[in-house]
């Protein structure tokens, strides 16, 4: 069974490299590409992804906005991985604070996103 995984980013490149390199995988199905926080909320409640790989930083906003999308991601039974460029204290608690699982770099993103997306323990 497939892992599906909606992706997050405000970046619509980045979303296109993404759903392009994950969906060359056979044990992966992305359904669905959000550019900001309360679109990644009303998929995730739609298309109940298993993963939602989300951006801490988007353009519409950060924290405050990121901690109440991950509270409300969480209650749709989704996986957050967290992703970002920075990896600094800051971002680290953030991404703990959403409830995410892990916090991916995004300067390594593709050389770590693949395996730890099939690594996680999906109940559905």
């Amino acid at each position: 069974m497939a892992v599906s995984v909606l992706i997050a980013d405000d970046s619509k490149l980045l979303r296109t490299i993404l759903r392009r390199h994950l969906g060359g995988q056979p044990d992966i199905l992305v359904v669905g590409e959000a550019s900001d926080f309360s679109e990644a909320v009303q998929l995730a409640v739609r298309r109940r992804p298993d993963v939602v790989l989300l951006d801490l930083y988007m353009k519409d906003s950060q924290g405050l906005e990121a901690s109440i999308a991950g509270a409300k991601l969480i209650e749709t039974g989704t996986i957050i991985l967290a992703i970002s460029f920075s990896n600094d204290e800051a971002t680290q608690a953030l991404a703990s604070q959403i409830g995410a699982v892990r916090l991916l770099d995004k300067m390594n993103l593709f050389a770590e996103l693949t395996p730890t997306l099939l690594s996680l323990k999906i109940s559905r």
